[in-house]
């Protein structure tokens, strides 16, 4: 498989804080890839690297050939990256279909779609082609009779489908996925996964943290491991998930890496 991500020695420091430090990933098109460890361990902050919303102390990022190291994160949708993020940032000005719609404006490089929604109704022209993406994201995450609601009155399992709907519709090459089950009971947890599936299926690579190593383990290709803002460990997830230094990293001692 190509190569469509390129992570070259990596480092995000914050003073004497060293919360990524030299890391470096190859990412192979179409794989759902897993990075783990334990709180602090610099997954989080290594995501944001990854979409330019964190500033990198030095290293180098490669998407698809094109060093985009310098670029600004609004310029990331227009290559076909696309995110979640680890708290939930929704609009509750806006009904769930406004919501996802959003997701387009950085695709298309402009305000004009969501400028439209802050005019008065009658000076409103929101595109149809628009309106009809937005929808087939909302229907693909299971939640197309609540298209008129205000997203923050909903259970949060369904504010995560909302957000995870907003970074599809962009059609994205590859997401980035900061803790999508966070909050979620083990059966909303096991439909975001079968999504995922269906998003891997689809062609589009998927980095995803998450701190569920069972679901990590039954769902990735591939697993990274980071501990105290390095790499220890990488491969596939019984291997890695095996390893004693992934388990002394999880426990302290040697021991089950998914208790």
């Amino acid at each position: 498989m190509a190569t469509i991500l390129s992570v070259q020695d990596v480092s995000v420091h914050y003073g004497g804080v060293k919360a990524v430090d030299g890391v470096s990933l190859e990412i192979e098109q179409g794989l759902l890839v897993g990075l783990v460890g334990p709180n602090g361990s610099g997954k989080s902050t290594l995501l944001g690297a990854l979409s330019r919303l964190t500033a990198l102390t030095g290293g180098r990022l490669v998407f698809d050939g094109l060093d985009y190291t310098r670029l600004p994160a609004s310029r990331l949708s227009g290559l076909g990256l696309a995110r979640t993020f680890q708290v939930v940032r929704l609009l509750p000005a806006l009904t769930v279909l406004e919501n996802v719609m959003m997701g387009l404006d950085a695709k298309r490089g402009n305000a004009k779609i969501s400028s439209a929604w802050f005019r008065p109704r009658h000076a409103r022209r929101v595109d149809r082609q628009v309106r009809e993406e937005a929808l087939a994201a909302i229907e693909r995450v299971g939640l197309l009779s609540s298209i008129n609601e205000d997203p923050t009155s909903l259970p949060y399992g369904a504010q995560r489908r909302i957000e995870l709907a907003r970074a599809l519709v962009s059609r994205p090459r590859m997401l980035l996925l900061d803790e999508p089950t966070a909050g979620m009971t083990h059966e909303e947890r096991a439909e975001i996964a079968e999504l995922l599936q269906q998003v891997r299926a689809d062609g589009v690579t998927q980095i995803l943290v998450d701190h569920d190593l069972d679901l990590m383990a039954d769902n990735c290709d591939v697993l990274y491991v980071m501990n105290v803002g390095r790499l220890i460990a990488q491969g596939r997830p019984a291997d890695v998930l095996a390893d004693p230094d992934v388990q002394r990293a999880y426990l302290g001692k040697a021991g089950h890496a998914h208790a």
